[in-house]
């Protein structure tokens, strides 16, 4: 009983506990004000009326190949919207806008229960161009080209999810034309439900899918049918408030659509050309940018190596006039000049002094040097006393003397002779 009363505990819910999870919602899709201006392709230099060239061409694209792969309208749909979407979070300049055509229909169609082969798709957009540029139809070469376009897709594919969080859903407005003219009594006047749905599928080339919600498109393609049929709509109130939509958005969706038919058709030769140029100019600018900062760390390591090494001037390198130092046996004692002399480095020193030292011994040093290739015989003699208070090795011969006769006798000889017995003496 007692363990059926603790099971019973753990499953009922806390009052106070709130999940902070993911929450989707059709409302997620939709851009904020913020993003759509700038886009990642104006910042990157891309003139906007290009820009929206590159959305149509591409929704275009899209659609056609749709058409040729036999898909239905739904995964048409879902792939422009992917397509817009992305190009939000991605740049024109950056990733070529058919692979990720491409990509997008590849997803969708997998989206929406219909998947199509990449292969498939990559010899319907192949022959697109090939009739687009006026040329023979010639089927794709399975040759290596054909191997990194295979793998390029893939990778656009992935990267389109990950800009867009795996939120993939779409919520289209096709089904809501049907039920919003089924309310306004239309629905058996087939042209007008053949108009509005035709201002349907040609609102997918725009970016109003993630800029409105689909309450909102559907109406403006009724209303745009409604205007150009001739077909009075209840004005007193206005039927869109019917259904939670307000007019401003109403006729801005309508005039973004007046504006895409106004349009010049656009050539897609120029708009690659124009895109290749501007590729270009952003790879010699990251090279000058990579060569900026490799100047800067050059010039960064210098003063750093500056500052860390000390130079000596030929000046500096004369006898300091301290006392000499007179200690012996001791192995820190170094032979120099009579002028010469060593400061004593077992005398604590204050942190100033700590280079002045090393300077001091450098200079000692010198002077040892130069006193050795004069052969100064007083030097020797002080040599000679060092060494022989040294150790038991002898200066001469680096061995080890075995007798305390020999190390005496060795010392004596070695007084009676100059110190340069390396220069061929005997």
């Amino acid at each position: 009983m007692a363990v059926s009363g603790r099971a019973a505990a753990q499953k009922e819910p806390d009052p106070n506990w709130e999940y902070c999870g993911v929450k989707l919602t059709i409302h997620n899709i939709i851009i904020p004000v913020e993003r759509l201006s700038p886009t990642p392709s104006q910042l990157d230099n891309m003139d906007p009326e290009m820009e929206i060239n590159l959305r149509i061409v591409g929704c275009e694209l899209i659609q056609d190949s749709g058409v040729l792969l036999k898909l239905p309208q739904v995964a048409m749909a879902t792939a422009q919207v992917l397509y817009q979407r992305f190009f939000y979070s991605k740049s024109f300049v950056r990733h070529f806008y058919e692979h990720y055509a491409m990509a997008c229909v590849f997803l969708a169609a997998k989206l929406e229960e219909c998947p199509r082969r990449i292969r498939d798709i990559i010899n319907v957009f192949h022959h697109m161009r090939q009739v687009r540029e006026k040329k023979t139809p010639t089927p794709v070469m399975l040759d290596q080209s054909y191997t990194n376009l295979k793998n390029q897709i893939i990778k656009a594919e992935r990267r389109v999810l990950k800009e867009l969080g795996f939120c993939v859903h779409a919520k289209h407005p096709h089904k809501l034309v049907i039920c919003y003219l089924q309310a306004l009594g239309q629905e058996s006047n087939a042209k007008f439900v053949q108009t509005a749905w035709n201002y349907m599928n040609d609102s997918l080339r725009t970016d109003l899918f993630v800029r409105y919600l689909p309450e909102a498109i559907a109406c403006a393609c009724i209303y745009l049918a409604s205007c150009k049929l001739g077909i009075p709509l209840p004005r007193h109130p206005a039927w869109w408030e019917l259904f939670t939509v307000d007019e401003e958005s109403v006729r801005e969706i309508a005039l973004c659509l007046v504006r895409l038919y106004a349009r010049p058709k656009a050539n897609i030769a120029e708009l690659e050309a124009e895109l290749a140029k501007l590729r270009k100019s952003q790879v010699e600018a990251k090279e000058r940018e990579i060569e900026l900062k490799k100047v800067q760390n050059t010039n960064t390591a210098d003063n750093t190596s500056d500052h860390s090494s000390v130079t000596l001037s030929p000046n500096a390198l004369t006898a300091p006039k301290n006392p000499p130092v007179t200690s012996k046996g001791s192995s820190s004692n170094i032979v120099g000049d009579s002028n010469a002399s060593v400061p004593d480095m077992t005398q604590s020193l204050p942190p100033n002094s700590i280079l002045a030292s090393a300077l001091a011994t450098a200079k000692a040093v010198a002077a040892s040097i130069t006193a050795s290739k004069t052969g100064n015989a007083s030097n020797a003699k002080v040599e000679t006393e060092v060494n022989a208070n040294s150790g038991p090795y002898s200066a001469d011969t680096m061995e080890p003397d075995i007798s305390s006769r020999d190390r005496l006798g060795g010392r004596a000889r070695r007084a009676s002779r100059p110190l340069d017995t390396r220069e061929g003496s005997k």
